[in-house]
């Protein structure tokens, strides 16, 4: 279902020499807030609570609806990519921080090699890592050409996919296997 956001602003402790004070927005989606600093001064005495703008400054408003149109903006690339939408990741992409932008690869190489974890895995738990990710490699690379697959893009029908390949490379083994086997007999 499509989000529409509705920002609280409310002001901070700290006045400016002005005499004005810095807005916060806060942003709720199901229940979790999150909010941060807009970088905008009001007048605290010049707020409209109910239309949520400021009386007299028209800047900090323009502003003001630049934000909201963002945030929107934002919310409505997350809902048609078919992406989660909290409010802490909304904030996050407004700021330019970028969640979780690792390809599949990536992230099996930070989990491995990442602060020495590879020397906490047992070897044999270790290769299987390795090897999955030789596989998940092969597998985007032939279904999505490329080897550096968004792991934010994992989906079901991608698991089925790579469910479906895994199969296919597990009988071309077999019958590989057996095929050695027979010529070696003979």
């Amino acid at each position: 279902m499509r989000k529409s956001i509705s920002p609280i602003y409310f002001f901070s402790k700290k006045v400016n020499r002005e005499g004005k004070r810095i807005l916060y927005c806060r942003i709720r989606i199901n229940r979790k807030k999150s909010e941060f600093s807009t970088g905008i001064y009001a007048f605290p005495d010049d707020w409209n609570e109910q239309f949520r703008r400021s009386t007299k400054d028209q800047l900090a408003n323009k502003k003001l609806s630049d934000l909201e149109t963002r945030l929107q903006d934002i919310a409505d690339k997350l809902y048609f990519d078919n992406k989660p939408i909290t409010a802490k990741l909304i904030i996050d992409l407004y700021k330019g921080k970028n969640h979780s932008n690792y390809s599949i690869s990536e992230y099996f190489n930070y989990y491995l090699y990442g602060k020495g974890k590879i020397k906490i895995l047992a070897k044999g738990y270790s290769s299987k890592f390795i090897t999955l990710n030789k596989y998940l490699k092969d597998f985007t690379k032939e279904y999505y050409d490329t080897t550096n697959y968004d792991i934010r893009s994992v989906d079901f029908k991608f698991i089925s996919d790579f469910d479906v390949f895994l199969k296919a490379m597990i009988s071309k083994l077999v019958n590989f296997c057996i095929l050695n086997i027979f010529f070696k007999l003979f």
